[in-house]
């Protein structure tokens, strides 16, 4: 009947023996009068139900940490074992599918353009990258004003070369947060792979006049300017 995997199981093991214990005791009194039974049995419903909901609000919560470790651990076995990984752990379903799911992102991120791969983990690597694509919009949707994740799914886009997609969450982003900067550095990346300069100008000033002190800003702004042919800008 008991599997002692986790705490819950002791917990709930435990509560068990106690009123088992309490009900088991012969007294050479007078029985109990039948509220004094209803209470122990209150008392021990309470103990069995704390042990339950320990168990189905946190224990997927760890199995989740454990599975997502595994999932940004470099794998001998091949980039596909981070795949499986990353999907075990999106599979309970838990409070730790949001971190779950940036992780997941982030890897896609870096592996889009590594070169050196062999087939098999080629084949992985589109795995991985439809998983965070995936993972990405259904956190969108379940979180729409996050701009957070509209910046995480526009920065995905562009690095996996699918600009219209980078600039539909960006824009939104956008309307959410107007002068957040790394954001508006990314929409000015996807309008510029979509060779759409006036408006990756637009982007980068208005990320330059959010903050006219960084230096970054100033070049991406610089750049823009030349690719939209405004020499004077440039200088």
């Amino acid at each position: 009947l008991f599997v002692f995997d986790n705490l819950a199981s002791y917990l709930f093991f435990f509560a068990t023996l106690g009123y088992l214990h309490t009900h088991s005791q012969v007294s050479a009194q007078a029985p109990k009068p039948i509220e004094q039974y209803l209470i122990d049995l209150g008392a021990a419903g309470v103990v069995i139900a704390f042990a339950l909901v320990f168990y189905f609000v946190n224990i997927p919560g760890i199995r989740t940490s454990r599975a997502l470790v595994r999932a940004i651990t470099p794998s001998q076995a091949g980039l596909q074992k981070n795949v499986e990984s990353f999907e075990k752990a999106l599979s309970y379903n838990s409070f730790g599918t949001p971190e779950t799911r940036e992780q997941l992102i982030q890897g896609a991120m870096q592996v889009a353009n590594l070169q050196g791969l062999g087939q098999e983990d080629q084949s992985a690597r589109v795995n991985l990258i439809n998983l965070a694509v995936r993972e990405v919009e259904a956190q969108t949707v379940e979180v729409p004003n996050d701009v957070r994740y509209r910046l995480f799914a526009g920065a995905l886009y562009d690095r996996i070369g699918r600009p219209d997609e980078a600039i539909r969450h960006l824009e939104e982003g956008k309307k959410l947060s107007p002068v957040k900067q790394q954001l508006l550095f990314e929409l000015t990346v996807a309008y510029l792979a979509k060779k759409d300069y006036a408006n990756a100008l637009i982007s980068a000033k208005a990320a330059y006049e959010a903050d006219m002190t960084y230096q970054e800003a100033q070049r991406i702004y610089g750049l823009a300017a030349l690719y939209a042919r405004q020499d004077t800008l440039a200088e």
